[in-house]
Order: C-alpha cells, then structure tokens, then sequence
C-alpha cells in the first residue's frame, strides 16, 4: 500500500478508489481499519461498520443499554448551559455544586440556622425560636386557628362588624366592671333588680310590657306629650274618677277611628274638621229650630239617604251632584231651557230636536229604530259605562222563561261580541292591546268575497292536520270535488297563476277515495311562457320521510318514463343498493335499459368500494340464476360491448387482471458444465448443481402478484389462485462456440399433462406435429462458425391452466450438427453459451373450452 488521502481530506463516503494498492486488493474493512490507523482522516458522511469498539467496551451494546432504559436519558436535556432533569433526582453519593464539596452535609449543618427550629426526639418537642406566623391556617392538635377566628377560639370572644362584640360563654368577672355612663354595673343592676322583674321587651313588636302596677311619682312624658296626666286631665273635664270616665274611649289605629261607646254630651261648640259650628249647620239641615230631623234617614247597607217630605235646594248652596251630574241645579235649569228637548212625533219620540225614536213602519222588519233626524247624518249610538262594564243584551219572555243574552260586552277597552247560547260564549273579540280582531268560531260568508289586506293566523295553541280540522281549513260539500288556493297574478290575471288543489278523487268519482294534493303554476302558450316549481329549503327536502338528511331524500321506489328506481329486491336487509327495472323490457336489439351519457366525452361509470374508489369490486351483468344467488359470480354472462375504447386502470377475469404476467431470468452467459445440449434436455437455471438437479432462477418479477412458482428441477406450476387461460413466452439467446461448424439450435415449451396437446417431443427429437390450438410451441435457428455466432429462439404457447401438479411448464432444448438423418433434432452440441434465457406467463383471461 503506497499512501492514503492526507488526514484533512473531506471523505462524504468510503471510497477504496482513493487508496493505492501494491499487490492485493483492499476490502473495504481493511481500508476503513487501515485509514483510521495510519491517517487520522476524519468521515463528514454515514459510516457503516459491523461493531466499534472503544477502549475495550462495545460501543454498540452500550448505546443499546442506553436506547432501551428509556429512564436513564428520557427527562433529561440541556440547553444554554442549563442541564433540566424532570423526574426526580436520586444521588447515593456526594453532591456537589458550585463552592460545596458535599451540598447533603451543608444543608444539615445549616438547617437550624436557616429555620430556628429544632426537635428532641426524647420527649417529642419541637422547638421555634422564632415568631410563628400563619399566613392561612395554624392547627394545634385537633383545632384549626384563622387570623380572623383563633382569639375566638380561645376565648369563645369574637367582634363584629357593626362594632359588636359576642361573648358566648360564661363570664365571671371578680373586679368591677365599668361602662360608659353608668359606672359600677354591678351597683346598677342590683338596684334594678327588683324593678324590672315584672316588665319585659319583645324587640320584634318594640312593646315593654309591665305586668305589674306602675306608680310614677312625677310627670309621664310619652312622646311629644310631654304632660300626659294633664291631658287626661283635659279629656275627663274632672279631676276625679277618671278610668269611669276614659271607659268607653277607644281608638283603632288601622282605621284611624276613634269610638265612643257612650253618649256624648258636648256642652259647648262642636268642631268637625273644617266645619266649625256642628250644631248650626244640623240646624240648618233639618230647618228645624227645634234641632229635630225626622224627615231624614240613611240605610247603611244600601247606602241610601230617604227624604220623606220634600227636597228643596236653595239657590244660596246649589253645588249638589247627582251620579255622574256633577251639579245637579245647573244641569236640571238648563234643561229646562230646552223647550224642544223631547217631542212626539205622532210615530215616535223626537229627542233634543236631533235624534228620532220611532216604530219602523218601511221595508224593514224591525219595531224600533233610533236614527237621527237628518237623513245624512251618521248614525251613532253609545252604551257606556264611565269606569264600569257595558253590556248590551238581548232576550224573550214567553211568560215563563226570561232568556237574556250577552250580545255586545265592552270591558277594559275590549269589545266583545257573544253568541245567543245561555253561557255567552266568544265568539269574536277586539284585542285594543294588539290592535286586532280575534274570531273563535267558523265563519260562514255565504259564498260572497272576503278582502283582506293582510291576514295573519295566531293560535294560542297550534293545531295539528287532522281529518276534521287544521290551523286553515277548507271544505267543499260535493263528493269528489275539489279545493284549491289560487296565487292569482297581476300582470295577467285572467290565465297566469299557481295554485295547491285538493281533490276527493283524481278522476272525480263520488264513491272512491282515491285523493290528489295538487301543486302548480300555469300560463298562457308559447316559447316564453314557462312555468316552474322551486323548493328552496334551508335543510332537505323528503318524500315520504319527515327527516331527510340530503336535498333530496326519497324512501321508497320512483318511476321515471316507465322504469322502477328502487330498492334492490333480493337481500334488501344486507347493505344498501338500487334497482332499476323497466316495466316493458325493450327488444334484443332495440334500446337501452340503463345509460350514461354525456353531451362531450366525459361519461363516466364507476364501481369501487367507496366513492373515490373503483379498486376489488366486480361488476357483474347478465344474470341468469335464481333469487338470492346474486352474490355468484358464476351466475353472470352478460357481454360488455362498445363501438369505442375503454379506457380504465385494468380489467380482470375471476379477479385476475387481465395481461398481469410473472417472468423468471434463468441466468446470463453460462453453461451447464458437463451437461451438453440437446435430445430433448430442460433448460435449467443458472446456478442449477447436484443431482437430482437443485436450482433457483436468478431473477423474478411480476405485474401484481407472483402467479407461478419455479421448481428445483427447473420446472414452472401455476398457484391455484392464478388459475386461468396465459400465453407462455420463451427466449433463448444462444451463441456456437469452438468445434462445430454449423448448428441448428431449437428450443420447445413443454407442459406435461394429459390434455389434448400431449407432449411436444419424440424420444430425444421434437415432435413438429404437435401444433395446441393452432400454435407451434417450437423455435429454431440456424448458426455458423464463419457467417455467424449467436442466434435468438423465441417461442410462444397458449395454455389453460386447471392443476398445481399435472401442469408443470419447462424449456426443452434440441440441435442438429448436420450428422445422421437430416431433420431429427436429437444430436448433441458441446461446445456452447447461453448468453440469456427467460420465460414469462401471461394471464389473458378464462377459457376453459378452447377448441
């Protein structure tokens, strides 16, 4: 070895061309080995070694250890030259960090210091030497101290916010207790003591009760009276027997009423509120001197006054109302200043020179009118109530029953109009709250028009469809007739429209319920007179499914131009699918059942296992067996034809793609040794050795799976799952070496079974007459020293393939040197080269009857 790449050279893979060799060749171990020696170089690239050792230790088996002790690396990183460790840290020896030999030992002997807080194991103390400061929560045994509660719990002593401070146990205290005020409490209460044993305070009514007599020696002050013994003084006019005189006094605070159970005898003037002088003023009253009233009486449960004589105002005083008059004097003089206000007419009343009460004597049936007495004047008649109800009724006495009705109730600004039953129901109303007329019962319009502007629908309570009624409902009385709402247009109203109809029969019969629910739109003839229906829904639109889940959703069958769309009839409960059936088949030669078509040239029909998918699924037509053997695929030979291409990713035969094939490589440029060529001898493999013979090809390859399985022998078998109808293909490059003149190579494809073909050779010759299905098996050639070496045989056969064990495929080989009969092919060559030999299967479909 002469030299090696300088040790700074930059080597991105091993390369033995870059050392020198003196005698032998260098492996590429021993230069790796050597480079690293010797040189020092250094690889920037991948190397690949068997094992590395360092210092003794495999460097494999450690990095191993490494990788799969996930515990050991995993939660450990480093980064800006900060070492993370995630778990926890567990040393058994000395730790030591930055200025501490032995961190443990430090933190020992500085733990008192740092803390001040020290145990004694002897008598389980531990010891603060410091102020102890709970930020939260202290406990001290079984008892849990806060900030806010601890003198609490120590002295049963808390304060509040108001400020009040809750003692809530016992207190005893043996010195003097002072408060503001009041000096010496206990002196105080002792005192007291006697005093208040009788009295008590209930602070929810703020009332002292005294259930004892109270004797006050001095003034009595309740509230702002400040002389309360005066004042009784002043109710009793006598010093003396003043509870006989304050008994029959009571005074009732809820409504402010003060009674006197006696007579009272007023010796002086009465006052009463703002009237001053009671007395005159019932003088005044009664127009008796005497003070005497007997023309006067009041009823209090009727609240009725009786004037038994006369009743004479005078005009002095004439502000007196009557009902709603307010001033009755006023209103009765200045009716008296209408000498026309009510009239007869001879026909009626004439009331105020304006309205007309009157028995109606035209064309009309009624008995009384009221009109007003210009005849185009508007009549208004008015029935109030100034804060109560009007109620406007009708009735009839038949001199036993009295039926009176409510016709026309007002209330709380609502009219209400009833109908003539005796439990006045509704039956129209107007709501002035929501400005709106609300009917509760049917509505009869006799077959006139009703025009409404616009007409909204509001039910308390919806109404479902039922055979009865609805939130609308319209009802036409002739059996098999039809209702209908029209949309009516402007622009021609006479043709244009659309409309949903109702029918008891389509085709109008008065015994069959055959019903049509019928919705269209309509117009005049001609190119530009077109008509549609959109259903433009916000979700999905359903057809016999209250819950469509597509735009479309129909369950069941539809009929389109006579063909079924609908479920597939046999297995319908095993997965989804569809049928199409037309009710009248067309003829063998007529039209079509199913379609696909385009206006350009992009139909497409897919089938696939999912919607982007058309990959292991069949696609099976022309049945022919029985109900429930869809899934045969035996049951199907329908023909698939087109006058174009088809254009798809492949086609398969009993799931075989057709043209799918499976190749072997003998070998390149060899010999059989010793073996010559010829008399009917199989072209073996390569690296063929031993007897019996022992060889593998020395390439395979396959479009899709490996169809054919190569023997030892050299011999080929189809795997059963493969089975089918393929076309064999045998190539020979084959060159003449040294010794003969001329040759006559030939090579032949031989399958050993018992089919029709038979075999294809005669002794040690080929059997030219064997021709399987109008096909020559056979390839021959002719070579010659001088004119030419080499020469290629290619042979071709086409077999059904129905056994893994008959059906064994090989290459015969046969010469002719130019010696004994001219044409037998059974002569042997022992000097030559095989420079090539494959063979390939190709599937080209099922034939099972080729004849």
């Amino acid at each position: 070895m002469v030299s090696y790449a300088p040790p700074t050279a930059i080597l991105p893979f091993f390369n033995p061309a870059v050392f020198e060799t003196d005698e032998t060749a260098l492996t590429i171990g021993e230069a790796n080995k050597l480079y690293f020696k010797k040189s020092g170089g250094i690889i920037y690239g991948s190397v690949s070694m068997p094992s590395l050792t360092l210092n003794g230790v495999n460097v494999e088996n450690k990095l191993l250890e490494i990788d799969t002790v996930n515990a050991k690396l995993t939660h450990i990183s480093y980064n800006n030259n900060v070492t993370y460790i995630l778990n926890d840290l567990s040393i058994n020896g000395v730790l030591k960090l930055n200025g501490l030999t032995n961190t443990g030992q430090t933190i020992l002997d500085n733990k008192l210091k740092t803390t001040k807080i020290s145990y004694d194991s002897g008598n389980s103390v531990t010891t603060i030497g410091d102020t102890l400061k709970a930020s939260s929560t202290l406990i001290v045994g079984n008892l849990n101290y806060n900030a806010s509660d601890e003198f609490y719990k120590l002295t049963a002593i808390s304060r509040g916010a108001t400020p009040l401070l809750t003692i809530t146990d016992a207190v005893d205290l043996l010195g003097i207790l002072n408060l503001p005020n009041h000096g010496n409490v206990d002196t105080i209460l002792t005192n007291f003591d006697e005093i208040l044993v009788n009295m008590s305070y209930l602070s929810g009514t703020n009332l002292l009760t005294i259930n004892s007599n109270v004797k006050i020696p001095q003034n009595l002050e309740l509230n702002t009276i400040t002389d309360v013994e005066q004042k009784i003084i002043d109710i009793s006019n006598t010093t003396t027997n003043l509870e006989t005189i304050l008994t029959g006094i009571s005074y009732n605070t809820i409504q402010d009423l003060t009674t006197i159970d006696n007579s009272l005898n007023v010796t002086g003037n009465l006052q009463l509120n703002t009237i001053t002088d009671v007395e005159q003023k019932i003088i005044d009253i009664s127009n008796n001197a005497g003070g005497s009233i007997p023309s006067i009486t009041y009823d209090a449960l009727t609240s009725t006054t009786t004037f038994d004589g006369s009743f004479v105002i005078f005009p002095s005083d004439i502000s007196f109302e009557l009902g709603l008059i307010p001033n009755l004097y006023t209103y009765i003089v200045a009716l008296n200043s209408r000498t026309s206000w009510l009239e007869n007419t001879g026909q009626g009343l004439k009331i105020n020179n304006n309205t007309i009460i009157e028995e109606n004597l035209g064309s009309r049936s009624s008995q009384l009118s009221i009109r007003p007495k210009d005849d185009i004047q508007d009549a208004v008649q008015e029935i109030y109530s100034k804060n109560g109800t009007s109620i406007l009724k009708l009735g009839d006495d038949n001199g036993t029953t009295k039926t009176f009705s409510n016709i026309l109730k007002s209330e709380n600004g609502n009219a209400t109009f009833y109908g003539n039953n005796s439990g006045e129901t509704k039956f129209m109303e107007y709501n002035s709250t929501d400005d709106k007329i609300n009917i509760f019962k049917d509505m009869d319009l006799g077959g006139n028009i009703l025009y409404i502007d616009n007409l909204y629908i509001q039910e308390a309570t919806g109404t479902p469809p039922s055979g009865q009624k609805g939130s609308l409902t319209l009802i036409h009385d002739d059996a098999g007739g039809t209702s209908s709402i029209v949309f009516r247009s402007s622009r021609d109203p006479g043709v244009d429209h659309g409309y949903i109809s109702y029918q008891d029969d389509y085709d109008g019969s008065i015994t069959l319920d055959r019903s049509l629910l019928e919705i269209g739109c309509k117009n005049d003839s001609g190119t530009n007179t077109i008509d549609n229906i959109a259903l433009m829904p916000s979700g999905f639109v359903g057809i016999n499914t209250r819950t469509p889940e597509y735009m479309l959703d129909l369950s069941g069958n539809m009929r389109t131009y006579n063909t079924i769309i609908g479920k597939r009839p046999f297995f319908n409960t095993d997965g989804d699918g569809i049928s199409i059936k037309p009710l009248t088949n067309p003829s063998i030669n007529g039209g079509s059942i199913f379609e696909v078509r385009s206006t350009a040239f992009a139909s497409r029909l897919f089938c696939g296992q999912a919607l982007t998918s058309s990959g292991q699924n069949p696609f099976y037509f022309g049945y022919f067996g029985n109900n429930g053997e869809e899934a045969d695929s035996t049951k199907y030979n329908g023909v698939l034809a087109t006058n174009g291409s088809v254009d798809c990713t492949e086609i398969k035969v009993n799931s075989i793609p057709i043209n799918s094939f499976t190749s072997f490589n003998f070998g390149v440029d060899y010999t059989f040794g010793s073996r010559s060529w010829g008399q009917n001898q199989i072209l073996l493999f390569k690296n063929s050795s031993g007897t019996p013979l022992s060889g593998t090809p020395e390439k395979t390859h396959y479009s899709h799976q490996q169809q054919f399985t190569d023997l030892t022998s050299s011999e080929f078998t189809c795997n059963s799952n493969f089975f089918g109808t393929y076309e064999i293909t045998a190539d020979v490059i084959y060159r003449n070496d040294s010794g003969n003149t001329r040759q006559n190579p030939c090579i032949g494809i031989s399958i050993s079974s018992t089919d029709a073909s038979g075999d294809i050779y005669n002794a040690n010759a080929p059997d030219f007459s064997v021709c399987p299905y109008g096909q020559s098996p056979f390839s021959a050639q002719y070579v010659r020293m001088t004119e030419g070496r080499v020469c290629s045989l290619n042979a071709k056969r086409i077999h059904h393939f129905t056994s893994s064990i008959t059906d064994k495929v090989s290459i015969r080989q046969f010469i002719h040197t130019g010696g004994n009969t001219p044409y037998d092919f059974s002569e042997q060559a022992t000097s030559y080269r095989i420079l090539m030999a494959t063979i390939k299967f190709k599937y080209i479909g099922n034939f099972d009857n080729i004849t």
